[in-house]
Formats: C-alpha cells, sequence, structure tokens
C-alpha cells in the first residue's frame, strides 16, 4: 500500500513544490491577464433627421351623379379627404376645367362645379388651387375634411346624345407642407 503524506516533509523538497506552486499561480494569472487585457472595443453612433412628409387621399376617388335635373343638385358630404403630415401644411383643391364637360369640343355645362367643406359655403372652384385646410402635424387617424359638391344646371343644358356618356369633370386635390 502506499501512503500519500498530508503535509510534505520539510527541507528542499518542500521548497520545490512551493516554487512550482508558484509558478503555476503566475502561469495563471498571466494567462488571465492577457485574455483580460487583449479585450478591444468600438463604437458607432447613429444619427437620424424627419424630413417633412405629407400625404393625401380621398374617398370615394369617384363620384356617379345620375339624377341632374335643372335647378340646384347638391351631394353633401360626397368626400372625405385624409390628410396626413409631421408638419405645418397646407391642402388645396383645384381642376382643370371648372366645368363638367361633356364628350364634344362645345359640350359644357353652364355653370361651373362649386364645392365647400363642412360647415362652409359653396363656391365654384377654379384651375387655382384653393385651400380646403391649413393644419399642422396629424393624429394617428389623419385630418379628415369632408367636401360637398353642387351643380346648376340649366334648362339650356341638354342631356347627352348618348345616354351612357356623362358630363365629366377631374378635381384634383393637394397637400404640400408649409415650413
Amino acid at each position: 500500500m502506499i501512503t500519500i503524506p498530508l503535509r510534505p516533509k520539510p527541507g528542499r523538497s518542500h521548497a520545490a513544490v512551493v516554487r512550482v506552486a508558484l509558478f503555476m499561480v503566475l502561469a495563471a494569472l498571466a494567462t488571465w491577464s492577457m485574455y483580460a487585457n487583449c479585450q478591444e472595443e468600438c463604437s458607432l453612433m447613429v444619427q437620424g433627421r424627419i424630413v417633412p412628409a405629407v400625404s393625401i387621399s380621398i374617398s370615394p376617388d369617384s363620384i356617379e351623379w345620375n339624377d341632374m335635373c335643372p335647378g340646384a343638385n347638391a351631394i353633401e358630404n360626397a368626400v372625405t379627404v385624409t390628410m396626413f403630415s409631421n408638419v405645418d401644411y397646407k391642402a388645396t383643391i383645384n381642376c382643370s376645367t371648372p366645368y363638367l364637360k361633356g364628350p364634344g369640343a362645345l359640350d359644357l355645362l353652364s355653370n361651373p362645379l362649386e364645392w365647400k367643406c363642412s360647415g362652409g359655403d359653396f363656391q365654384p372652384i377654379s384651375v387655382t388651387p384653393a385651400t380646403i385646410r391649413l393644419g399642422g402635424p396629424s393624429a394617428d387617424g389623419g385630418d379628415l375634411e369632408l367636401i360637398s359638391f353642387r351643380q346648376v344646371v340649366e334648362y339650356s343644358d341638354p342631356p347627352l346624345d348618348n345616354p351612357s356618356t356623362p358630363y365629366t369633370i377631374t378635381v384634383r386635390f393637394a397637400i404640400e407642407p408649409r415650413l
């Protein structure tokens, strides 16, 4: 049977064991120190600038006004205009020609189409943009404006020869930042 002494005998061998143990501790510290001091880091700064953004949409995107007759014809709250913006903005309405036009060169109604915002009065639509809203940054659902239309038809405004061909007009809505 072999017995291992719990303590080495004093003398030279004890000093050798202490030296080896000390050497191993220093080696372990040096290794740990090397890994601890071999760390490198870098950083990145992220910057962002938000640009002005505006958006406009309408619903519905077309109106079939099939029951016009002589006199004042009105469609209340015909179009919902939705505006989104992260800055102050100006929303406008205009058209290329203010009169509903038929397929022929002379097929124009006598009176211009009229429009109004909710709470406003009817006014003739124009080729020059008219302001429907001055607003600021929108809430999540956007800003809404209801637009009504009125068309005064005279007895001198005839139905078109082809009943499937209507008088038409293109109404444009626009939005732009006010910086």
